[in-house]
């Protein structure tokens, strides 16, 4: 007769000490090629609808074309600067160069609502149309009055462009360059529409640079007024003063007639001085400067920036086989599941009850 083990005793099995840890999943390559082959429609439909998806995008997708564009600020010198340095003129008329040669100051042009609404008033050869037509016509944005069109537009015109600047090397002064770079419906568009913004960046810092220098020669004018009447003024006290002391020579006579002959250098030197700042305002002010140097004109583009068709059609292929083998393997596992299980029962339940919620937030479903 066999007495029971101390384990069997307490009611146990002989192995319910087994402290060995509970089996791991493992993954099983044959079994998912296995599980792959049964759900292979389901693995080919769903990579058949992604593809064609996008090849119906892409084809009713408008085409792009863009076109690039590369400047660096001037760094050649205005007549007037290199005037003043031959003349040892201090303070001479005002000079743009501090202003335009930021490439900051660019890219805060271009992307400015004032900036972009200049572009938008101009017009193009449209190839479509067939003729010249106004941007911001052709581009037919919605809008109920004539500034929301414009703002519509000049948000649109500045999505479709980018600029940016290189940085420059770390301890050097060199010019950043600059990159433009425009997209649009046409090719030879694109290009036009990028040179027309360059042709505006000259002419807007063209213009800030006349009225600086209008208002430069205007206060080196008035500067010079006055300095003439203070060196008139005081040439009129020494010849007043000597004609007075004519035969009196005594050191306090003497010691004024310093003080005064001084005074009237001090006001001919400031005279002097402000005479050539105004002929220099002068030249500074019929000064033609060009404020950009242009490295690469933009030209049209022979190929279309967007869509990529083949990169796309490749990428939507490759995305449906994850999708579809995904879902048949996700098939596979839920045609194994207990349907008797409890948990199992208490998860269909509940996704009905989520598709019960989604039908009521429906206000309108078909009854």
């Amino acid at each position: 007769m066999n007495l029971p083990g101390p384990e069997q005793a307490a009611g146990g099995s002989p192995q319910s000490g087994d402290t060995s840890p509970p089996d791991e999943v493992v993954i099983r390559p044959l079994a998912i090629v296995n599980a792959l082959l049964r759900r292979r429609w389901t693995v080919i439909t769903v990579a058949a609808i992604t593809v064609v998806s996008t090849v119906i995008m892409v084809l009713l997708a408008a085409p792009v074309y863009t076109s690039v564009a590369k400047f660096i600020p001037s760094t050649s010198r205005g007549v007037t600067s290199r005037m003043s340095s031959l003349t040892g003129t201090p303070g001479a008329a005002v000079d743009l160069g501090d202003d335009t040669s930021s490439a900051d100051y660019y890219v805060a042009l271009v992307e400015s609502p004032t900036f972009l609404e200049k572009i938008l008033t101009r017009s193009f050869q449209i190839d479509a149309l067939g003729r010249k037509e106004q941007l911001l016509t052709f581009m037919d944005m919605p809008g109920e009055t004539e500034r929301e069109r414009v703002l519509r537009g000049c948000k649109a015109l500045d999505e479709n462009l980018l600029i940016t600047a290189s940085k420059a090397p770390p301890g050097t002064n060199s010019p950043r360059i600059i990159t433009l770079t425009v997209g649009a419906a046409e090719a030879r568009l694109s290009a036009e529409i990028t040179a027309a913004i360059l042709d505006e960046i000259v002419e807007h810092n063209q213009t800030a640079r006349d009225s600086k220098a209008a208002e430069n020669r205007k206060f080196v004018q008035k500067q010079l007024d006055d300095a003439e009447k203070a060196l008139a003024k005081s040439s009129e006290a020494l010849a007043a003063f000597m004609a007075r002391n004519r035969k009196i020579a005594t050191p306090e006579v003497q010691s004024e007639k310093d003080r005064l002959e001084r005074q009237r250098r001090m006001h001919e030197e400031v005279f002097i001085t402000l005479t050539k700042q105004l002929e220099l305002a002068r030249i500074e002010e019929q000064e033609n400067r060009v404020s950009i140097e242009v490295l690469q004109p933009p030209e049209a583009p022979l190929n279309r920036s967007s869509p990529r068709r083949t990169q796309s059609v490749l990428l939507a292929g490759l995305v449906g086989l994850f999708l579809g083998c995904g879902l048949a393997l996700l098939q596979d596992r839920m045609s194994r599941v207990n349907r008797e299980d409890p948990e199992t029962r208490d998860l269909i339940e509940n996704l009905r009850s989520i598709r019960g919620d989604f039908r009521r937030l429906i206000p309108f479903r078909s009854r």
